[in-house]
């Protein structure tokens, strides 16, 4: 499971997993963006969201930024190859 802290009108980079993944707003609010299958409601705190295996998606906060936790499941170990790399 990962914690995702974005600052105000933060962004993360684009992802794609091989599985599914879930993820929860702590706080905050903002919107999954940059796919054209988005959904079209606002992320707040108490959201949950289901993204596809495959799809490309990336959360962007508001204005008063947004914390979510969650991940692919199973785990997407190439999230973890720059760490193996030591870089």
């Amino acid at each position: 499971m990962h914690r995702i802290s974005l600052q105000p009108n933060g962004r993360t980079i684009r992802l794609n997993h091989p599985s599914e993944a879930v993820y929860y707003v702590i706080s905050g609010s903002g919107a999954v963006c940059d796919t054209p299958h988005a959904p079209k409601e606002a992320l707040i705190q108490g959201s949950m969201i289901l993204i596809e295996a495959g799809s490309d998606y990336a959360f962007c906060a508001s204005s008063d930024g947004m914390e979510l936790v969650g991940g692919p499941s199973p785990a997407d170990p190439t999230l973890y190859e720059s760490l193996e790399a030591g870089e």
